[in-house]
């Protein structure tokens, strides 16, 4: 995000934009491992499987993805 706010000031005066995407919050990857156990409450089940409702932002991986493609 930073680099690409950095390039698209770099870059205006060339005519060269930058964009940042999120793809959302995508909670079965190893970077949930740092997420607290109240921040994953909201976004796993009662079985601690991940969500999979885009409407609110929790996405698969593929569905993450996505939004940079």
């Amino acid at each position: 995000m930073l680099f690409a706010c950095e390039l698209d000031r770099l870059g205006q005066a060339h005519g060269v934009r930058a964009f940042a995407v999120h793809p959302g919050g995508i909670v079965d990857t190893q970077l949930a491992q740092h997420l607290s156990r109240e921040e994953l409450q909201s976004a796993v089940d009662d079985q601690g499987h991940p969500l999979i409702d885009p409407d609110r932002g929790y996405k698969s991986v593929a569905q993450g993805a996505a939004t940079q493609l």
